[in-house]
């Protein structure tokens, strides 16, 4: 989901990922690690027409399942990665590519 795209008074989310151990490979700047991740959301935004501006709430529920790739490429305990996410459900666009998501990871190892 994109930064602002509901408002919510009262709001329920649920987060799941499922991570593999990370790929033991001979370089050093990378161990990628594939998770598996998805949320859903529900919400409802009380008193909408006192608002001069359109609000928009996830009182259909929103759905939201992706890949992630971590750890493609680590330097001193940082690591850089990337992960798709797919919108379904009552708020998915008419065009299947415009509910894709791509977004940028960045992992701190405080060991």
């Amino acid at each position: 989901m994109k930064p602002s795209t509901f408002y919510g008074t009262e709001q329920l989310a649920i987060f799941t990922r499922f991570a593999l151990k990370a790929f033991k490979m001979k370089w050093k700047w990378t161990a990628p690690q594939i998770s598996v991740h998805h949320a859903m959301g529900t919400g409802n935004f009380k008193n909408v027409t006192e608002h001069s501006v359109p609000v928009k709430s996830m009182n259909k529920g929103y759905y939201e399942a992706g890949l992630i790739f971590n750890d493609l490429l680590k330097l001193n305990g940082l690591g850089l990665g990337i992960g798709g996410f797919y919108n379904y459900g009552a708020y998915a666009l008419p065009q299947a590519e415009k509910n894709i998501t791509v977004k940028i990871g960045l992992t701190v190892n405080l060991n």
